[in-house]
């Protein structure tokens, strides 16, 4: 997407790095979309590639006739592409662990259902191994978002996606009151975490573990993924507990720097 081109570039031009290169799948034409290349020409990168997945990974890790030795790549992707990463992480410098995506809705009572589960299907709507968790302590609520949410899913121009992500990877959890459904979601440390109760804001200190916070009804993960301005390279996987979204510090490094007098050199 263009704004994951921005949302990585970004920082990284803020940090002063010199060069930037970046390796993006063509479309079915064989060319790089022209949103894409906008953005990219935002940043004066001027290195593109068309090339993406796992083999992306590999080509920028050792470096190959075409696409150049990299320091550092940093970007989400599917679980091949976040397996590569991982997997040359002893070779180059990686991100935290940006895919499959993932949303955990918390909410009560107060929360519009059909809110719920908009914000809900538009995560898992890209991608079959997508994970979706909603968790309330409200059965109501719990039972009107299972009334309802077949018709915005036979609606869905993506259904089989929706489908089968909703097979596999998605559950609603029922918890005893909102210190549990807190307690739950930091024990999965979601990449998002969008929190639809009557006062989300007193909520957030309790919150350890998550790559993106999103509270109130008008604050949907959707906006943080194209231009609220929140960073969408996020870290998934309960690498939230280990991880922060990417931000300037993933591309800046410190050196320690010691000069002693002779005052303090005898004194040591």
């Amino acid at each position: 997407y263009p704004s994951t081109v921005l949302m990585i570039a970004a920082p990284a031009y803020v940090a002063g790095i010199k060069e930037i290169i970046m390796c993006s799948p063509p479309q079915k034409d064989k060319k790089i979309a022209s949103a894409i290349l906008v953005a990219a020409n935002e940043f004066q990168i001027k290195k593109i590639y068309k090339v993406g997945g796992a083999q992306a990974i590999a080509a920028m890790a050792y470096g190959t006739e075409t696409v150049p030795k990299v320091q550092k790549v940093v970007g989400p992707g599917n679980i091949w592409v976040n397996a590569a990463k991982q997997l040359l992480s002893n070779i180059i410098a990686i991100d935290n662990p940006a895919g499959p995506s993932e949303i955990l809705i918390i909410c009560d009572e107060s929360a519009n259902p059909n809110y719920v589960i908009i914000d809900f299907l538009s995560q898992i709507e890209h991608d079959p191994d997508n994970i979706g968790i909603i968790v309330t302590y409200s059965e109501h609520l719990i039972t009107q978002i299972k009334d309802s949410i077949e018709n915005f899913i036979l609606n869905s121009k993506r259904r089989d996606i929706i489908e089968k992500s909703l097979t596999n990877n998605c559950l609603i959890i029922k918890a005893k009151n909102i210190d549990d459904c807190i307690r739950i979601s930091n024990l999965i440390a979601p990449e998002h975490l969008e929190i639809l109760t009557k006062e989300p804001s007193k909520l957030v200190k309790k919150v350890i573990n998550a790559g993106a916070i999103f509270l109130g009804p008008f604050s949907p993960v959707s906006l943080g993924d194209y231009c609220a301005g929140t960073n969408h390279v996020l870290p998934t996987g309960g690498s939230a507990k280990k991880f922060s979204g990417l931000n300037l510090y993933d591309f800046l490094k410190t050196i320690d720097v010691l000069k002693c007098e002779r005052d303090g050199f005898e004194k040591l």
